[in-house]
């Protein structure tokens, strides 16, 4: 389920929250073992307003999963996700019928 924002503020309190710094690495998890990465990047933009108005800080948040998978495997899912130009650059690298690529992107037409 969701929450509204009046919910979330509820949840986090009076104070905004603090975090550790950052890149984040999570524990491994599962078999074989995959991790997760937080990362945050910081940029600072001039306000819509006009010149003069202060200068604001947008903070962009990422959370990475790093897992162990085959050629093979990244491969399929480059496919299943019509990601097909780095489908291809993984069929020529390890030898890999093209194929699948090919269909796929026939099927997109």
């Amino acid at each position: 389920s969701s929450i509204g924002s009046s919910g979330l503020r509820e949840l986090l309190g009076e104070r905004p929250e603090s975090f550790p710094p950052l890149p984040l690495l999570s524990a491994p998890r599962g078999e074989p073992p995959s991790f997760f990465v937080l990362t945050r990047e910081a940029h600072a933009v001039a306000a819509c307003e006009g010149e003069g108005e202060p200068r604001r800080r947008v903070e962009a948040w990422e959370l990475h999963s790093l897992r162990r998978t085959t050629p093979e495997a990244l491969f399929k899912r480059k496919v299943d996700l019509g990601e097909y130009g780095d489908a291809l650059t993984w069929a020529r690298a390890y030898g890999f019928c093209a194929d699948g690529v090919r269909q796929g992107q026939w099927g997109e037409r």
